[in-house]
């Protein structure tokens, strides 16, 4: 079985949309950490990188998407997914991680940035 190496939506995927706002939110990700959207949805682990990463799935988890689903998508465990956002939290504290909610809700709403919304 050949594995994948980025997080972008493969042929015949059921996750195609949810696949497409990780895209999306990672090049948010990059207007903050200015690393490659392609890097962070990548498998390399530089500290960097890693910290880009998350960052991203503590944003889609805030957008209400749960731990086993942002591990399928990103083809990683759901563990991992909980320690990024576990770390990102204390990293930032709560108003801290709020507030890069905050900035990335605002940085959706500039022209030229487009999010999809799930349903």
């Amino acid at each position: 079985m050949k594995t994948t190496d980025t997080l972008l939506p493969r042929k015949g995927d059921t996750s195609a949309c949810l696949a497409t706002e990780v895209k999306s939110v990672a090049k948010l990700v990059h207007k903050i950490t200015h690393i490659p959207w392609q890097q962070i949805l990548g498998r390399r682990r530089p500290p960097r990188v890693a910290d880009a990463r998350m960052l991203l799935w503590s944003i889609m988890y805030a957008r209400g998407y749960s731990y086993s689903r942002l591990g399928k998508v990103s083809n990683r465990n759901h563990a991992t997914i909980m320690h990024s956002v576990k770390a990102v939290r204390e990293r930032y504290g709560v108003r801290g991680y709020n507030r890069i909610t905050d900035w990335i809700d605002e940085l959706e709403k500039q022209p030229g940035i487009t999010v999809v919304v799930r349903n």
